[in-house]
């Protein structure tokens, strides 16, 4: 088996201001030295392999980097993923070779890769990382997709089109530094390519065209006011022409921005979209320039900023890009995606640059995974992985120290506090304390600041339960003197005197509540709040109370107009009855039929139901 040269210009580009001609020339100048070729042939076979170290170590002397190298040795006429900087050999060569490298003078060691093995020796050996194979980020047949940076795709057909634009970065804050770092290994070496593609082209968040419809709803003053999570959809014709472009319908999407009023601006922001995945640089270009006049709030130009610098950026342009990164830095300080863009083109034309810039970005929550997983930052990724490591475990003591403050103010209310209460504030801090030693950074940084919370309420505590029993005290004397008022008012005394000694008895719980309420109440506040329960149970037996009395007043107050009506009634019809034959006596006037006996108990049974139901009808 041969091996062969293979050159990475994707690695020359993002990391190197030599050109690719000059780094190959240089490449196999070190090539004919160290593996002793008279010849311009650039292949080598198995046996001249324990002369690799010194062709890689006199690659990285003259370039005098850290940096990825942007070659590797690969098997003569084979395709696969190779990895810059390393050794590749078919398996059949790799076990011809297993028993020869012991006798090597430099350690060496043979890994499966995918069908191959690597051959890994002092120089092509990964730096100390979680995630060393990040540089397979940068790699790729195609230029960068403008939506997430990858060159695994074509930008209409990217992944990161669709769905919630935060995803990315908030499904990774629900781990720990370390956490992240295993689940970007995972997914280059147990996921399938296509889950790997649809992950890693959610990664750059703000370049998605989810965040338009949380422009378009809220349009924020600042980066820093922009809502995380999807805003609702308004409908209208912006939010149309949106919605065809998440489904990759660029005809017609761009007709429905188009067909908006020639100055909205968020209509040209959205066509700045469907001309990058149309792959219309001039049109996205003009767009840009359209949006920028338009443009008012501080967020808006950083970001129109912003895309004018990426468009630079992933066309090798880096002086371009730097000027217009600081300009929407200048726009928005709070816009910090620019800041990591501006670290990315330092790497190659001011290195010391891009690491001073990364390092402000460590404190910054949602910036962490992707720094974490950018393929661009390898020369100084284990410090990068320590300092974030290092991060996470400082907010993690501060919240420790916070979750401390609230036990402590706990602990001397544990006497005083009822048990409901106090078992709550535990349970409390018992999550809070899960989610600081178990939880990831969005856990983290939630425990952080309810511990805050926690010990301020707690803090407070006493002196707001005092003042929230008071105010209940002065609600239940006011319920009380209700009733008070009631019973002076009520005409039927005689008969109520369980109402009048339940009232007396809440009187007299009353006075001592408000006995219990003299000098130091923060002591006696099991005692206030039983008492006050009690006060309350005893209003509500009072309540009972005068609902019966309501009922028997209703009751004889119809009784009393039945009777009334009745009386009255019955009377005027027997004088009625008595004055015709007086009349028939004196006046010979002849009595009509119906002054009979039957008639007179006729009308006196039509009188008693009529009272009865008058009576009925009446109201309280």
């Amino acid at each position: 088996m041969r091996l062969r040269l293979k050159f990475f210009p994707e690695i020359q580009e993002s990391f190197y201001a030599l050109s690719l001609e000059e780094i190959k020339s240089n490449v196999k100048r070190i090539f004919k030295n160290a593996f002793l070729k008279e010849s311009n042939e650039l292949e080598i076979g198995l046996e001249e392999l324990n002369r690799a170290e010194k062709f890689f170590s006199s690659l990285q002397k003259l370039l005098n980097s850290d940096k990825p190298l942007p070659v590797s040795l690969v098997p003569l006429e084979k395709k696969g993923l190779f990895r810059p900087g390393k050794i590749y050999l078919l398996p059949k060569a790799a076990q011809e070779l297993r028993s020869k490298i012991k006798d090597w003078p430099y350690p060496a060691a043979l890994i499966p890769w995918q069908k191959f093995y690597e051959l890994e020796i002092p120089s092509t050996k990964d730096p100390t990382s979680e995630f060393p194979l990040k540089d397979l980020l940068l790699l790729g047949p195609l230029t960068p997709c403008p939506i997430c940076g990858l060159r695994w795709h074509k930008p209409a057909k990217c992944p990161g089109i669709k769905g919630n634009f935060f995803e990315f970065v908030s499904s990774m804050l629900k781990k720990t530094p370390h956490g992240m770092l295993s689940y970007f290994q995972k997914t280059f070496t147990a996921d399938s390519s296509k889950k790997t593609n649809n992950f890693w082209s959610k990664r750059f968040f703000y370049l998605r065209p989810g965040i338009l419809q949380n422009i378009f709803s809220t349009n924020p003053e600042t980066w820093e006011k922009l809502p995380r999570k999807t805003q609702p959809n308004r409908g209208g014709k912006l939010f149309l022409a949106l919605e065809a472009l998440y489904h990759g319908n660029l005809e017609e999407s761009k007709r429905r921005f188009n067909g908006i009023n020639n100055n909205e601006l968020f209509a040209r922001i959205g066509l700045i979209f469907v001309a990058v995945l149309e792959g219309d640089l001039a049109e996205t270009l003009f767009n840009i320039e359209k949006a920028k006049a338009l443009a008012s709030s501080p967020f808006l130009k950083a970001y129109l900023s912003f895309w004018r610098g990426w468009l630079c950026e992933i066309e090798n342009k880096q002086f371009d890009a730097e000027e217009h990164y600081k300009e929407a830095l200048k726009r928005d300080r709070t816009f910090w995606p620019a800041k990591y863009h501006l670290a990315r083109i330092y790497i190659k034309i001011a290195p010391n640059k891009a690491k001073n810039l990364v390092q402000t970005l460590t404190s910054v929550p949602e910036a962490i995974p992707l720094l974490l997983s950018e393929g661009l930052f390898i020369p100084f990724a284990q410090e990068l992985e320590k300092e974030i490591e290092a991060y996470f475990e400082e907010r993690q003591k501060e919240a420790v120290i916070k979750l401390t403050q609230a036990e402590n103010a706990l602990r001397p209310l544990t006497k005083t506090l009822p048990e409901e209460d106090k078992g709550a504030f535990q349970e409390r801090i018992s999550e809070l304390r899960e989610k600081i030693y178990n939880g990831g950074f969005s856990d983290l940084l939630f425990a952080e600041q309810k511990a805050l919370e926690l010990s301020l309420e707690l803090q407070g505590y006493l002196f707001r339960k005092v003042k929230k029993f008071r105010e209940k005290y002065k609600e239940l004397k006011r319920q009380y003197e209700t009733y008070e008022l009631y019973w002076q008012n009520y005409p039927y005394r005689q008969n109520a005197n369980d109402f009048y000694q339940l009232l007396r008895s809440i009187q007299i719980e009353l006075k001592t509540l408000n006995s219990l309420f003299e000098g130091d109440a923060s002591k006696r506040l099991k005692q206030i709040r039983n008492k006050s329960q009690e006060i309350e149970k005893l209003l509500n037996s009072l309540e009972e109370k005068k609902q019966e009395l309501e009922q028997r007043r209703k009751f004889l107050r119809q009784l009393n107009s039945f009777i009334k009506t009745f009386v009255i009634l019955e009377s005027l019809l027997f004088g009625f009855f008595v004055i015709i034959p007086f009349m028939e006596h004196f006046f010979h006037i002849e009595r009509p039929p119906i002054f009979s006996m039957e008639a007179f108990l006729l009308f006196s049974f039509m009188i008693f139901f009529f009272s009865l139901f008058y009576a009925l009808s009446q109201k309280n």
